[in-house]
């Protein structure tokens, strides 16, 4: 509250109050001093609500921010959660592969090991082959790059303001 005090405000208010109680002459100026020292102090006292206010506003605003970029990390957490689930899952898929292969080839086959080994190594191929960067734009974008390079085209990128340009050419 002492900061009050220098508020612009107040001095303009107790100064006006002065004026008046200068031209009244000392008629009723005990009424219209108290009346405008009170109205100075509502004025102050509104103000500093005001200012409460506007800190709280600001306090419930950074919040909803924490609490939207929280819900972000969860989302990725998540995300990268179900990417660790699939690579544990096609680990699991080409350790088995790799034993039925050694166990074919154990029994002295040695075509079948051979077919499956095309077949693991086309299905590695295809999952290379796929980006995912957990985002559309970046995953059409590193999509068409892999594409211009798999089939010896040139790529190209240009941003200006918001409009956001990519083109392949093979």
């Amino acid at each position: 509250m002492a900061e009050i005090f220098h508020d612009p405000t107040a001095h303009c208010g107790i100064h006006a109050a002065y004026v008046l109680l200068q031209q009244c002459g000392g008629k009723g100026a005990d009424g219209i001093l108290f009346l405008s020292v009170g109205l100075i102090f509502i004025n102050i006292l509104v103000i500093e609500l005001m200012q409460g206010i506007l800190e709280k506003e600001e306090t419930l605003r950074e919040s909803a921010l924490a609490g939207q970029k929280k819900e972000s990390q969860l989302a990725n957490y998540r995300d990268m959660q179900a990417i660790y689930e699939r690579q544990g899952r096609k680990m699991h898929d080409y350790k088995n592969w790799i034993r039925t292969m050694q166990a074919l080839l154990k029994k002295g086959d040695k075509q079948a090991p051979a077919t499956l080994a095309e077949r693991l190594t086309e299905s590695i191929s295809v999952e290379m082959a796929a980006v995912s960067a957990n985002h559309m734009v970046v995953d059409a974008v590193l999509s068409n790059v892999k594409a211009a390079d798999r089939y010896g085209g040139d790529f190209a990128i240009s941003c200006d303001g918001e409009k956001f340009r990519a083109v392949v050419m093979l």
